[in-house]
């Protein structure tokens, strides 16, 4: 499952449609708070936040996230994120930083790589 956050309540439904439409289970969340205390490695296999919300931005997310879950894999978006917040996102650990507006196919096909890299990894981890 994909979490994903959003306080702008139009983008978050667009994603989680997309989403579904690709055949991507998830649950949607308009409050960064509340989304992180649902959280659950267990759960979910990914977090696609935005990076402008009204309590907590995008990198304070990503961080909480990798506090539960080191290998949590985090998408973060935004349409005002200047190249050095992007930079900061990635050093934090961020596995994506994308530019709002941005296409949602594009968006589906990281989301199909990263769950084949997770496929292969864990096959990897099998044989050996």
């Amino acid at each position: 499952m994909i979490m994903v956050i959003d306080d702008n309540e139009f983008t978050l439904k667009s994603i989680s449609y997309a989403l579904k439409m690709g055949g991507f289970p998830n649950q949607g969340f308009n409050d960064p708070e509340e989304a992180l205390c649902k959280y659950d490695k267990n759960i979910y296999e990914l977090v696609i936040t935005d990076f402008r919300m009204p309590k907590l931005n995008g990198i304070e997310v990503l961080t909480l996230i990798l506090e539960m879950d080191k290998e949590a894999k985090v998408i973060i978006y935004s349409a005002f994120a200047d190249e050095e917040i992007q930079v900061e996102a990635k050093k934090r650990g961020a596995f994506l930083f994308m530019k709002k507006p941005f296409n949602y196919e594009s968006l589906i096909e990281t989301i199909q790589r990263i769950k084949a890299e997770d496929t292969y990894n864990k096959k990897k981890v099998i044989h050996k």
